[in-house]
């Protein structure tokens, strides 16, 4: 679902609630907060007849963490609710048939990538929700910035502009109202600039969640003398044992993100 795909704002505002967390409730609260009036002013507005003000659009499009096109087309919409005559709608339905031209040529001219440019890998691997919000924002539970804000503890703002960066460069992609993992490969080798910050990221979360390992995980740290022929042989078991879980996983219906870190090193004294 995207904001273009809309000619009245009171549709769309409801219809983005729904895919909040508990399909939205509580949601008229909070706005009523933020537009400092009474919650039955805003059930009158999104299922009656009253509309908001420019100001308190402007104010609603920026908590639902807009891009700038979209807050001046959402800004529209409630212009064209409020037009008391035929040629100011006229006026601002033919803007909006703009502003939506060029959020179609916006997309056409973000060119798919398969393969991450130096510039976009540094941003990706610059910290670990990059990653994480690609994959929860492909699980059907997370299909909006307040729900992904809310798994994440990660302010809206923030979470809007990396979900912007993943589907201008394919790593995340949209169909119809769901998102999906997309076509670009996030593969780093050992050789790359950014594979420490990529190992980093994850090892650094699994240190953050040691304080609670629920039954059904699995955490695992040993230390251990052995042979270098069986260092090597213990090797080519792991090496097989992620070959059988790419096997598994890659398929696998996206319905939870997890991670998975395997160390076998030598210890560096």
């Amino acid at each position: 679902m995207t904001i273009y795909d809309f000619r009245n704002y009171k549709a769309y505002v409801r219809a983005l609630l729904k895919t909040y967390p508990q399909r939205g409730r509580g949601q008229f609260l909070r706005i009523a907060k933020l537009l400092n009036i009474h919650t039955t002013m805003v059930t009158h507005i999104f299922k009656g007849d009253s509309n908001l003000s420019v100001e308190q659009a402007l104010k609603l499009s920026q908590f639902f963490a807009h891009s700038e096109l979209e807050i001046e087309y959402f800004v529209n919409l409630v212009q064209h609710e409020r037009a008391a005559n035929n040629q100011s709608r006229e006026y601002f339905a033919h803007h909006l048939a703009r502003l939506k031209e060029r959020a179609l040529n916006l997309s056409e001219r973000i060119k798919v990538k398969t393969q991450l440019d130096e510039k976009d890998q540094q941003q990706f691997y610059s910290a670990w929700y990059y990653s994480g919000i690609r994959l929860l924002a492909a699980t059907q539970d997370f299909q909006s910035i307040e729900a992904l804000s809310q798994a994440t503890k990660l302010p809206r703002p923030v979470v809007a502009r990396v979900v912007e960066f993943l589907l201008g460069t394919g790593l995340l992609k949209q169909e119809g109202q769901s998102y999906a993992v997309g076509d670009t490969s996030t593969y780093v080798s050992r050789e790359s600039p950014f594979v420490r910050s990529h190992h980093l990221n994850w090892r650094l979360k699994a240190i953050e969640q040691l304080a609670h390992i629920p039954e059904e995980e699995l955490v695992f740290s040993n230390s251990i003398a052995l042979s270098q022929k069986d260092f090597l042989e213990i090797r080519e078991e792991l090496v097989k044992f992620i070959e059988r879980f790419r096997k598994l996983a890659d398929p696998s219906p996206a319905e939870q993100v997890c991670f998975l870190n395997v160390d076998w090193r030598r210890v560096q004294f």
